[in-house]
């Protein structure tokens, strides 16, 4: 198939199913609603969101046809950004919680593979919380409780979380060009770890 390209046998579609089961039961609880997205997109939704070009040494060369550039999708992020501006929300209507199981292709370099930890195709249980500055520090804690709860599921004691904050000298180059939203981003993630069970 290719370096980084996993092929799943039986048992192993029984693992991944029986995992998405896990994982779709529990985001509905919490209140996440399902989507699905293409596998690709044009090059200019990736230039709207961001992550070309801070992304481009990732993602898999272009395709071209009929006029456009197309990449393989290596995150979901522009896919459902894209359909929350299609739902035309009001404030109201906020936190609005989306889950996919995306299929994503990222170019890892040949010696970054790593068994099934590190490919370059893989099924991505990713979310996407839409919420007022407001409404943060609740949705930060529940995402970080469901964290918890999967720990427990595999029992998962021994663990470290890291609080990690921009690197001023990259602002433009892998980090977005705002350094006063990013020091307000992470004074609100500091603020709620420090009044949470999750202390620096």
């Amino acid at each position: 198939m290719g370096p980084g390209l996993p092929l799943w046998l039986p048992n192993g579609g029984v693992l991944i199913e029986e995992l998405e089961r896990l994982a779709k039961k529990t985001e509905a609880v919490a209140g996440y609603k399902r989507v699905r997205t293409p596998h690709l997109a044009k090059e200019s939704m990736y230039l709207t969101s961001g992550h070309l070009p801070y992304y481009a040494d990732s993602m898999y060369p272009p395709m071209e046809f009929e006029g456009e550039k197309y990449y393989l999708k290596a995150m979901n992020c522009p896919h459902h950004h894209k359909i929350f501006k299609e739902m035309n929300l009001s404030y109201r209507d906020l936190p609005l919680r989306l889950a996919e199981y995306g299929t994503c292709y990222r170019y890892e370099q040949s010696g970054e593979l790593f068994g099934l930890m590190r490919v370059r195709q893989l099924q991505m249980n990713d979310a996407h919380i839409y919420c007022t500055k407001e409404q943060f520090a609740d949705e930060f804690n529940a995402v970080n409780d469901m964290y918890l709860k999967y720990f427990r599921i595999f029992g998962i004691e021994k663990y470290v979380m890291r609080f990690s904050t921009h690197e001023p000298s990259k602002l433009g180059q892998k980090y977005v060009d705002n350094a006063a939203l990013w020091l307000e981003t992470e004074d609100m993630v500091r603020q709620v770890l420090i009044e949470s069970k999750f202390h620096m």
